[in-house]
């Protein structure tokens, strides 16, 4: 396994087991990192896997038309959840740190709860589709993808959108909406008593470093996903669907020669 799987899969595990400690399980931004440490966690299968698959030619997903479909399925709806529950964090670090008490209501474990439930249903929904049409198509090799191009481009092109420029693109706004808002805020600290400063100085720290947070799980995410994403669309509209196909079974039958 490559090392930065390695430090991927431990440096995940340890989030998990931070977020759950009970001094941060009372902040809504740490449901969206715990499960977004989650998803990432259960993606690491799925990697070995794509990795068997690239290296010794070990394609899980042709066994069976049912494994085609549900390791699709399951592969672009981990990827998704991630940059979901980070968009979901950056909005509800937005809505505390707003001086309208009416948004600060949002940031808060019941609705964080609420949304992340509304997220894996919503998505796990959106993506049904695959099972209807992905399969397995014979071949020199046999080969688990679609034939129908255009849904083909339509599912890349969802895909970058929802894991790296819609993220990217709501995270930006939203950060320089948080920088506003913490200028107000301490606009009005500066005429508020010292006594009173020094009550929230700890809930404040905590709050930054959860902002800080965010930006570097952002950054992750935009700098993993975007060159894969941007590969992939120039691929799929620069070569046609039978190139691609070609270009594969030329691949998988490489990895099968370099195993015998």
């Amino acid at each position: 396994m490559p090392l930065e799987l390695i430090i991927g899969f431990i440096g995940n595990s340890l989030n998990a087991i931070i977020f759950t400690r009970p001094t941060l399980r009372s902040w809504s931004v740490s449901h969206y990192f715990l499960c977004s440490a989650l998803d990432r966690l259960a993606i690491y299968p799925l990697f070995i896997l794509n990795m068997l698959a690239d290296g010794y030619g070990i394609d899980i997903k042709t066994y069976s038309s049912i494994s085609c479909k549900l390791f699709t399925y399951l592969d672009i709806l981990l990827s998704v959840f991630s940059p979901s529950f980070l968009i979901l964090a950056t909005i509800d670090r937005f809505c505390l740190s707003s001086l309208n008490t009416n948004l600060r209501k949002f940031s808060t474990t019941t609705i964080s709860n609420k949304l992340i439930f509304t997220i894996v249903i919503f998505f796990s929904l959106f993506f049904i589709h695959i099972f209807f049409m992905y399969d397995i198509i014979p071949g020199n090799s046999s080969m688990c993808t679609t034939t129908n191009i255009l849904y083909k481009k339509f599912l890349i092109i969802t895909v970058a959108i929802l894991t790296s420029y819609l993220p990217t693109i709501l995270f930006l706004l939203f950060s320089i909406l948080i920088g506003l808002n913490i200028r107000k805020r301490r606009q009005l600290f500066d005429s508020l008593l010292i006594t009173r400063q020094r009550r929230q100085q700890q809930s404040q720290r905590t709050d930054q470093e959860l902002i800080l947070l965010l930006i570097t799980q952002v950054i992750i995410n935009f700098t993993c996903s975007t060159p894969y994403n941007v590969i992939s669309l120039l691929i799929h509209f620069y070569y046609s669907e039978t190139q691609i196909l070609q270009l594969n079974e030329l691949i998988t039958a490489a990895h099968v020669i370099e195993k015998n």
